[in-house]
């Protein structure tokens, strides 16, 4: 491999280059493809993993004058799942999910506030990035693609990389912001920011495209994070531009008073985004997210265009996620963290070399698949650890190959979703229920839980809940771990290199 010694500071770190440990492990999620190889012959990987990317994209629900070329364009030459959804609605049981191949139930991840270290399943876990290392990969990180407030321990992470660069995002807060936070429970500011050097997605996309010019005398398993757009809300002035306030209408899954059919306290949610509309600035938030999902449309291109021009552009998996969705006033709430489909459904597109092009697969599917998917199609060694998701290598093969069985997401311990084809079953651990029929109610207007005709179906997606959810592990209890979070909720600035510095 060629060791180009690069000094690129970026915004937050310049570029880390470590030794070849033995260790093996981290992230980076999912992976899942088919490539028509010798059989001595591994491909290379290129990972972009997509930051609070819901399905207004075109290729999924095509929100009303939405613009994401590059996503247009590579959907031409990859298969995208139409229908994928996460391990949990939010960053981090999300991603560790992905990445130890163990759902949120085994390993008591479900919120930001669970840290990995303090989960004796993610622990022993092989993560994703120790298989490919493991496998004879050589491994690349930039962006964000662990959560930064939940990582493996500081010495596990390093091993896992060859090289990293800037992999914590900055939260993007500055003076030039044209709006202020607008406090307590509401989104956390949104803006115009120029010039876009000032962005770690562009420093982090820079950092790839750089080392896409390397030789290479093995395999490269590459992760690229795009940390747009996740909040706040900032870009460029000419991503704004595209998005005249006075085109905007509310999202086509807005639906007033959607929350009287829903059970419980969450029947009586919708405080933050009815704020927004009594301050008259719900259009301008949704404004701002759509000009950061253009943004991150840009960023993505960069990467995509530097593997088109380097020499890799034929041997090379490209796996493309979203975390998780996102709320723009659907349910009347803002944010994800809910079991409803605008929180669980995710963007997956998958470019295989010789592998078919331009296909939709409807066939609902978990980014949990990714790991089991990745160990036989990437020959790489077989994890130690029980994997909750599925192989699915023939519905990337074959047209019309199905899931053996419903999608699982998990909210928090007895709170959890089943996805199909058609239904969408949710249990609460108070006893509530939801039940939604996608072929008719596509936006989940109506909640057919209470109705004696529905029974039947709801008995048949019940027995796909977990038999045991773990309890949730809570924070690390690392000396100076809270004071450093609450430092960094206070500054809103990320610096951290890697995580937390608990010994190994």
């Amino acid at each position: 491999m060629k060791s180009l010694k690069l000094s690129l500071f970026t915004i937050l770190n310049g570029p880390v280059r470590f030794a070849k440990p033995g260790l093996v492990v981290a992230l980076l999620l999912g992976t899942l493809f088919f490539v028509s190889a010798s059989a001595d012959t591994k491909p290379n990987v290129l990972f972009i993993a997509v930051d609070d990317l819901n399905d207004y994209v075109s290729l999924l629900q095509d929100f009303p004058g939405i613009k994401t070329p590059n996503l247009d364009a590579f959907a031409k030459e990859a298969i995208t799942f139409t229908n994928a959804h996460c391990g949990g609605p939010i960053c981090n049981p999300s991603r560790t999910s992905l990445l130890t191949g163990l759902a949120p139930h085994v390993t008591g991840v479900y919120t930001n506030g669970d840290h990995w270290t303090m989960s004796k399943e993610a622990n022993a876990a092989m993560a994703l990035p120790e298989a490919f290392k493991a496998g004879g990969y050589t491994t690349y990180w930039a962006g964000k693609l662990f959560h930064p407030l939940s990582t493996p321990f500081k010495g596990r992470l390093e091993a896992m990389w060859d090289e990293t660069g800037t992999n914590v995002p900055g939260e993007m807060w500055d003076g030039s912001c044209t709006i202020a936070p607008f406090g307590p429970g509401l989104p956390r500011g949104y803006g115009v920011i120029d010039p876009p050097a000032q962005f770690p997605d562009v420093a982090n996309v820079a950092l790839v495209r750089s080392w896409l010019k390397y030789d290479f005398d093995k395999p490269f398993f590459m992760a690229a994070g795009i940390i747009r757009p996740h909040t706040p809300f900032t870009a460029p002035k000419k991503y704004f531009d595209m998005y005249p306030l006075d085109t905007l209408q509310d999202p086509p899954g807005y639906l007033e008073n959607d929350l009287a059919d829903v059970p419980g306290k969450r029947g009586k949610g919708g405080a933050r985004t009815r704020k927004l509309r009594e301050m008259g600035r719900l259009k301008e938030v949704l404004q701002a997210y759509l000009a950061c999902v253009s943004f991150a449309d840009d960023s993505i291109g960069g990467v995509l265009k530097a593997l088109e021009n380097s020499e890799y552009a034929n041997n090379t998996i490209i796996v493309l996620w979203g975390d998780h969705g996102y709320h723009i006033g659907e349910k009347d709430h803002m944010g994800k963290t809910t079991l409803w489909e605008q929180a669980t459904r995710n963007l997956l597109m998958v470019k295989m070399p010789g592998g078919r092009k331009g296909v939709r697969v409807d066939e609902p599917v978990s980014l949990l698949d990714i790991f089991p998917t990745l160990q036989e199609l990437c020959r790489l060694p077989k994890a130690p650890q029980e994997l909750s998701g599925e192989n699915i290598a023939n519905l990337l093969k074959k047209k019309g190959a199905k899931r053996s069985a419903p999608v699982v997401t998990d909210l928090a311990a007895g709170s959890h979703t089943v996805r199909d084809a058609r239904w969408r079953y949710i249990a609460y651990a108070d006893g509530g229920e939801e039940l939604y029929d996608h072929d008719s109610d596509p936006y989940e207007f109506h909640n057919l839980a209470g109705k004696s005709e529905y029974r039947a179906t709801i008995d048949s997606l019940k027995k796909w809940l977990p038999a045991m959810s773990a309890k949730a592990v809570g924070p690390t209890s690392e000396p100076g771990y809270e004071a450093w979070r609450q430092g960094r909720r206070e500054s809103n600035q990320s610096s951290i290199v890697f995580g937390n510095n608990m010994a190994p």
